[in-house]
């Protein structure tokens, strides 16, 4: 039976210790609950693959606070525009790997990068650093806003942070100018494209 633990300090520290050991965590952002892990962890990367049968042409998205993203990712003046209108917030951008170890790990050059907002979130990603930040639920099923709704298997531990929006992000490829999923914010994202 997956550990359930509050949004606190201890709480914080024992997911971060989950994550160093490889481990599966399901925990709250601003948008929806995210299933993560180590994204340099290929073995705990299988697994989130395996728990939401998502296939593994489909990449997986990476959350972080912005100075981490800037250390693994390039950004070009038009998403470091995008970054500074909508990060913190509900915007993921498609964007190049500086980090080759990375790029390796999630077996792609590019990866779908956010800086999610709120504080439990940001103290999650302050303690851990980069985490994989995929929706909690089967490939095809309705991402969860709250923990109850969290009904996949298989992940090792989770963050209680109450409710969330239930509107995904919107995802832009900035290099195409076009948005690849409309979520929240899409018509304001649209206006700078």
């Amino acid at each position: 039976m997956p550990q359930t633990v509050s949004c606190s300090e201890a709480g914080l520290a024992r997911v971060c210790e989950a994550v160093r050991d490889g481990r599966v965590i399901v925990f709250p952002t601003d948008t929806v609950y995210g299933l993560g892990c180590d994204p340099y962890n290929t073995v705990a990367l299988d697994r989130i693959y395996n728990i939401k049968g998502r296939p593994r042409s489909k990449g997986l998205p990476v959350l972080g606070l912005r100075h981490d993203i800037e250390k693994v990712a390039y950004l070009d003046d038009i998403s470091a525009k995008m970054a500074d209108a909508f990060w913190p917030g509900p915007v993921t951008l498609i964007l190049p790997l500086r980090d080759k170890n990375l790029a390796d790990s999630l077996g792609s050059a590019d990866a779908a990068l956010r800086e999610p907002f709120g504080d439990c979130t940001h103290r999650l990603l302050a303690a851990c650093g980069l985490l994989i930040g995929t929706s909690a639920n089967a490939s095809g099923d309705s991402a969860p806003s709250s923990p109850d709704q969290c009904t996949i298997q298989g992940h090792d531990i989770m963050v209680d942070g109450g409710r969330t929006c239930g509107e995904p992000s919107t995802i832009v490829d900035c290099a195409r100018g076009r948005i690849l999923r409309r979520g929240a914010v899409a018509t304001e994202v649209e206006r700078m494209l």
